[in-house]
């Protein structure tokens, strides 16, 4: 008769149980999906990937934490789909979900390549940067409280996944935004295709304009025949807030000039069409007979009296715009109390312009309702135009 020994049959169940959970894989044991590599990390310099230097290259799993060090990069492949680059600095962590990857970023500068089957959104704080296939660029901080979008080829989208809206960024195109206030600037305009690309079509480790990793640029344009100002805003990882908050007053600086500017020139544009539609109008009352001749003829004189004033104020507006653009745009640091005391003389300046433009049109086109009903032949149809609106002034001192 066998006799059952419940001691040692506890003992070997429990070797039993040992045995299998020794041999569960580690990704299976703590619940997490690295059961599957998801990429390639290649590392130049110092880069830790779960925490752990590696040499060479390492292998990436979903929920990957990557820490670049100073002066050092790597190279993300994630299988046959997209490519990023983590430059200096850079605190990132990678998941992917079915053919959709994720990059949280704590801090530092991601250059990003898209691919058509695998969708790649860069998530900072509140915000989601959502990258089609055809899309290239990065996404960096600017100190601690901001963030700058770059594209160099496609469309990426922008969205404030606590207020829900959104935005786009296009091809060739720049954007700062405030992790505190959601305020985006627009400060640049289209970029020259002269100039160095600032992420290469593919990350890769050649050294180029160092602009991925080293800095944002700003091209302003050509402002009423002025040269383009050109502002490289240099971006380092130990960046303070002060900083940031430098670098981006000195950009609205700029960013209201360039505002400023624009409307100086469909002001000046408006008033030369009305000073041009007046002087035929003149020349129309002068050669008619009708009985009000003298009072018509006394319009139109004060309606390109009126233009001709709007047209000088312009002239001296942009000449002042151009010279003050300039001086910002080439110096080191926030516009000056008495650059922004000058920026404030130059908008009144060109409101005054904008209003007498305005009410010149308006005096304008009573003149050629007058003339109509007087019967003067040959009166000519109102300018196709309409009033010009005040620019868009994005710094809170001064007044819109």
């Amino acid at each position: 008769m066998r006799t059952h020994n419940p001691g040692l049959r506890s003992v070997t169940l429990l070797l039993v149980f040992l045995l299998v959970v020794h041999t569960v894989p580690l990704s299976a044991a703590d619940g997490t999906s690295r059961a599957t590599s998801i990429g390639q990390v290649s590392a130049i310099g110092a880069v830790d990937l779960r925490g752990v230097r590696i040499n060479g290259d390492g292998t990436l799993f979903s929920g990957d934490r990557i820490n670049v060090g100073s002066g050092a990069y790597a190279k993300v492949a994630l299988g046959a789909g997209p490519k990023i680059e983590v430059s200096a600095g850079s605190d990132v962590t990678v998941t992917r979900e079915a053919d959709n990857v994720q990059v949280k970023m704590a801090s530092g500068n991601v250059a990003f390549k898209g691919d058509r089957r695998s969708p790649i959104q860069v998530r900072l704080g509140a915000y989601e940067v959502t990258v089609p296939g055809d899309a290239s660029g990065n996404v960096a901080y600017i100190g601690k409280t901001a963030f700058g979008v770059r594209v160099l080829t496609g469309t990426v989208s922008v969205r404030n996944t606590a207020t829900k809206q959104s935005f786009s960024v296009q091809k060739g195109s720049e954007r700062l935004i405030s992790l505190q206030t959601g305020d985006v600037q627009q400060p640049f305009a289209q970029l020259a295709s002269s100039l160095p690309a600032a992420v290469p079509a593919l990350p890769q480790a050649a050294q180029g304009s160092g602009l991925s990793r080293g800095g944002w640029i700003a091209v302003i344009g050509t402002i009423a025949g002025a040269a383009a100002a050109v502002i490289v805003l240099t971006t380092r990882n130990d960046d303070t807030d002060d900083d940031a908050a430098t670098r981006l007053a000195q950009i609205k600086a700029v960013q209201n000039l360039n505002a400023i500017a624009a409307t100086a020139t469909a002001t000046s544009n408006l008033a030369a069409q009305v000073s041009t539609t007046a002087s035929q109008a003149l020349t129309a009352i002068n050669n008619s007979n009708v009985p009000n001749k003298a009072a018509l003829q006394a319009s139109a004189n004060a309606v390109i009296a009126k233009a001709n004033s709007a047209t000088a104020k312009v002239a001296k507006v942009t000449a002042d715009i151009a010279a003050l653009q300039n001086e910002i745009a080439n110096q080191d640091g926030a516009p000056t109390a008495a650059q922004e005391a000058k920026l404030k003389q130059l908008l009144a300046d060109l409101e005054s312009a904008r209003l007498e433009a305005n009410s010149a049109l308006a005096d304008l086109n009573t003149l050629i309702t007058q003339m109509n009903a007087a019967g003067v032949p040959n009166t000519p149809a109102p300018p196709n135009v309409q009033p010009v609106p005040p620019p868009t002034i994005a710094s809170a001192s001064i007044p819109v």
